[in-house]
């Protein structure tokens, strides 16, 4: 399981491998949005992103996101981030030319 943190206002995507992390475990009281990706709502979420109906502006709430993914692979999710990346940067240059890096 991964963890993702996708930052508009500071363009940059941040990777958590450790479900364990004190960077990675932000609840939903953040009033950040938080999107489930997993063999039950992979289909959902994929079209919602493809329609994109997932946005990003500098507006309240709507300039971060967490994606939390759990395939029990994380190469695997690693690849679904970058192409999630890719369908949001299709409609958004500020993530299409965003870092990613990993924090843990």
């Amino acid at each position: 399981m991964i963890k993702a943190y996708i930052n508009y206002n500071d363009p940059s995507i941040t990777i958590h491998k450790n479900p364990l992390c004190d960077k990675a475990n932000v609840g939903p009281e953040e009033r950040i949005r938080h999107v489930m990706l997993n063999p039950d709502f992979l289909s959902k979420e994929h079209n919602r992103f493809k329609n994109n109906k997932h946005r990003f502006t500098d507006e309240p709430y709507k300039g971060d996101m967490w994606l939390i993914f759990d395939f029990q692979d994380a190469e695997f999710e690693i690849a679904l981030l970058n192409y999630l990346k890719k369908l949001i940067g299709q409609n958004n240059s500020t993530i299409k030319n965003c870092n990613t890096q990993e924090h843990c």
